[in-house]
């Protein structure tokens, strides 16, 4: 058999179990996005708004060019219980995304201007009665 057509069948082969390995599972793909905000109950039994999906729950992502209550929830926290001047409105804008970043810096967790599960377990939320900031795990 010539050379040539050993090496097809290698290659194909090869592209298939490449394709099989390259599929996330379910457990491994992204987030959806936080197109809610929601009352929960923090790990000291004070209700929260916090971002969510309205069909997954809690885990969720936001990132810049983002528009839902999610994403004032998000900035209600971000600025009333880390003191950010950024306006308040349902819109991931450049300056939710700095400040995003600088508080993520401040908690010493990865930085990258993203809202998911890292930022939501290690950033404060404002309780909905009170007038204090409390974690959420």
């Amino acid at each position: 058999m010539p050379r040539k057509t050993k090496l097809i069948p290698g290659l194909f082969a090869l592209s298939v179990t490449a394709t099989i390995l390259g599929v996330a599972s379910p457990a491994q793909a992204a987030d959806p996005v936080c197109n809610v905000s929601g009352t929960v109950n923090n790990r000291n039994g004070f209700p929260q708004y916090i971002p969510k999906n309205s069909t997954t729950g809690v885990n969720c992502t936001l990132r810049s060019g983002d528009h839902s209550n999610g994403v004032g929830v998000l900035k209600t926290a971000l600025r009333v219980c880390y003191g950010k001047n950024i306006a308040q409105s349902n819109s991931f804008d450049a300056a939710t995304r700095t400040a995003l970043i600088q508080v993520q810096t401040q908690v010493g967790i990865s930085a990258d201007g993203v809202y998911g599960r890292e930022t939501r377990d290690n950033i404060v939320w404002k309780v909905r009665d009170g007038g204090h900031c409390e974690y959420y795990a």
